[in-house]
């Protein structure tokens, strides 16, 4: 039943629904550039109740011809992620058509071309770039770990976490700083200063009172609600979302908080500059340094492209869920290509909707995508490949994604369901961290994942905000529980419970 000869072990935790997760598995299985010097395509890997799980043996073996490729050529990744630039950039111009027509005007036929280029698209970039641009993280942490232990030991953690910073502003913290600009232009009103002192509820009832306020969070909200769709479910940020954000800002000086980050910033960079100039590196050292701090942003972005289409395709999917007589909600538990043969022949089996909510598994082996329905077959899978965990456990070692050292009670998230149970000065436990998570993170104290290397998001987002973040624990969200009281002591990247 499972592909012979692997070794697996838990990649993510991402319970997302079956039409991205068909994109996803069989876009990683498939080579879509002959010319590439390494073959991408993924034979082995497993999706059940949530979890990916991949197999070690295949990502050593992919790792070891990354290493030689960047040996022959140390430009090699940089190129790779200009070109995923330069594709993304055009296709999203012709996401932005999609807004500009009557899609109801449109024939099954058109509507399956607008369909398919989309899904090709997605299906390109998850097979390009999904898998096999997180497969260098490691190679690359050992390589600037050795040069700095070899050359500035004394300060080697601190130098390695400014020499994986980011150089460009991802979409998070360009949403971050303009919803502090927002909030800025909103506390030089008086009268939209009373307005959010009134609780929630009444805010959103009498914005429509405030036209000036509303299209000021209506503009926000096109530009970034689909932060919010990492579920690939037609999830966006809403109105209701943005007042409350903006109410646990209100009344802070945010004014310093923006000059703040601009501080930040150009710090780093003078310190990073300085850093560079004291290594004495080699220009394949230099290029090696510009490949991290690219690889750090593009790990992101790569993922959040996925959500922005999702959000340019909304309307599309809607008309498309419309010709098939079903819900929005339903067309997300269909596979792409079913949808796309829907639009050809009109056939659709609308019991299999049904089964997907209750429980599916996919598994591909040797490259050949299956699906599983049968509880018995899946609780199977789960059991063979489902790392067992010691839950008596009092301390977990993990990895320092920013430094610091804080007091807390946890509160575990599996979910944006979750997210209100954190108050100010918890510890945010969860498997990884999203950019849906940022209301709970601006509040929490630290975070700590299971998941994730020093490019993650989690590590990312934690020194912008400059919280102690562990990360990679393995098994946190499994040996921590609601109320713990721990220390995270992100110096030493270790969690510790204290009752």
């Amino acid at each position: 039943m499972l592909p012979k000869n692997c070794k697996w072990y838990t990649i993510v935790n991402r319970p997302r629904c079956p039409l991205i997760n068909s994109i996803m598995i069989d876009g990683m299985t498939h080579l879509y550039r002959k010319d590439h010097p390494i073959d991408y395509s993924l034979m082995n890997f497993i999706y059940v109740d949530g979890y990916w799980y991949g197999d070690e043996n295949y990502e050593n073996k992919k790792r070891e011809e990354i290493a030689e490729q960047l040996a022959r050529d140390s430009r090699f990744l940089l190129n790779i992620m200009n070109s995923a630039y330069i594709e993304w950039q055009s296709f999203e111009e012709f996401c932005e058509t999609i807004k500009e027509k009557n899609l109801k005007e449109l024939s099954s036929k058109k509507l399956k071309e607008n369909y398919d280029r989309i899904s090709k698209f997605l299906l390109e970039w998850n097979g390009r770039f999904l898998q096999f641009m997180w497969l260098p993280e490691k190679i690359i942490e050992k390589k600037i770990k050795y040069l700095l232990k070899e050359r500035l030991p004394k300060d080697a953690q601190e130098n390695f976490l400014l020499l994986t910073s980011p150089k460009r502003e991802g979409f998070f913290e360009e949403e971050n700083r303009k919803l502090l600009t927002l909030v800025n232009k909103i506390q030089s009103n008086n009268l939209f200063v009373k307005l959010f002192k009134k609780d929630k509820e009444i805010v959103e009832k009498e914005l429509s009172d405030y036209k000036e306020l509303q299209n000021l969070l209506l503009s926000h909200l096109r530009e970034f609600c689909w932060l919010a769709n990492s579920s690939f479910k037609s999830d966006f940020g809403n109105v209701s979302d943005l007042i409350q954000r903006i109410k646990d800002i209100i009344g802070d000086d945010v004014s310093v908080r923006l000059k703040e980050l601009e501080n930040i910033k150009r710090e780093r960079e003078e310190k990073i500059k300085k850093l560079i100039s004291q290594l004495k590196l080699a220009e394949s050292e230099i290029v090696l340094i510009d490949t991290t701090r690219e690889l750090v942003y593009f790990r992101t972005f790569r993922t959040d492209i996925q959500w922005k289409t999702g959000y340019y395709a909304y309307l599309l999917f809607q008309e498309i869920a419309s010709h098939m007589g079903i819900s929005i909600e339903d067309f997300h538990y269909l596979t792409f290509f079913e949808i796309s043969n829907f639009l050809s022949d009109t056939t659709l089996d609308k019991k299999i909707i049904a089964t997907r909510k209750h429980r599916y598994g996919m598994i591909a082996d040797g490259g050949e995508v299956k699906y599983y329905y049968d509880e018995k077959k899946i609780d199977e899978i789960k059991r063979i490949v489902e790392t067992k965990v010691e839950i008596k456990i009092k301390e977990l070692k993990g990895s320092m994604a920013s430094a610091g050292i804080v007091r807390g009670e946890v509160k575990i998230i599996h979910g944006v369901k979750d997210l209100s149970k954190i108050k100010s000065g918890d510890i945010l436990v969860t498997s990884m961290t999203k950019p849906d998570y940022i209301i709970a993170m601006e509040k929490a104290a630290a975070f700590v994942t299971d998941e994730g290397g020093i490019l993650c998001h989690a590590a990312i987002i934690a020194r912008e905000m400059n919280k102690p973040c562990v990360i990679g624990t393995e098994k946190a969200t499994k040996i921590l529980s609601d109320g713990d009281l721990v220390e995270v002591d992100a110096n030493n990247g270790i969690v510790r419970k204290i009752k």
